[in-house]
């Protein structure tokens, strides 16, 4: 459970609040989110918090990765990342969440992400975003999203 860890933060953003679907996302190897230069590897939780069982295409969120954009915290600079190649064919492998399920996967953010455009010391925001219905696009999508805070590392390390 993701719980307690201080720089997961949640959000739900148009319809998705209505839906209980939840996303979260942590840091694994450094609970800080410290950037010290390396990759950032993270993981990704979506949570029905609703009252119903839902439908979602995991293993498309698991190939194609979230929609990413990182924030200069100091410039206010925006930077969206590339996400994987789309796979259509996953559409149709959909994987039912009971109320209270969840399902995680993985992501990494490369440091050259970070370092082609951030400030120093590193200080970005990491938006991450999921569509429900991935063939829904613009103001039909319903997305939920969460952010995510890297800095560089206090101790120098």
């Amino acid at each position: 459970m993701l719980v307690g860890v201080s720089c997961v933060q949640e959000a739900a953003a148009k319809d998705a609040a209505a839906s209980g679907i939840k996303l979260r996302a942590r840091c694994l190897e450094n609970a800080h989110c410290h950037f010290r230069g390396q990759s950032i590897e993270l993981e990704l939780d979506v949570l029905n918090a609703g009252p119903e069982a839902v439908s979602l295409p995991t293993e498309y969120y698991r190939r194609r990765g979230p929609v990413l954009t990182l924030i200069d915290n100091r410039s206010g600079k925006r930077q969206p990342l590339r996400m994987g190649p789309p796979r259509s064919e996953l559409l149709e492998q959909m994987q039912v969440l009971e109320p209270g399920q969840s399902f995680r996967f993985r992501w990494v953010i490369m440091p050259n992400q970070i370092l082609r455009f951030a400030l120093r010391p590193v200080d970005v925001t990491a938006e991450f975003g999921l569509s429900l219905d991935p063939r829904l696009t613009g103001e039909n999508a319903q997305m939920i999203e969460t952010t995510l805070r890297i800095a560089s590392d206090p101790t120098g390390r």
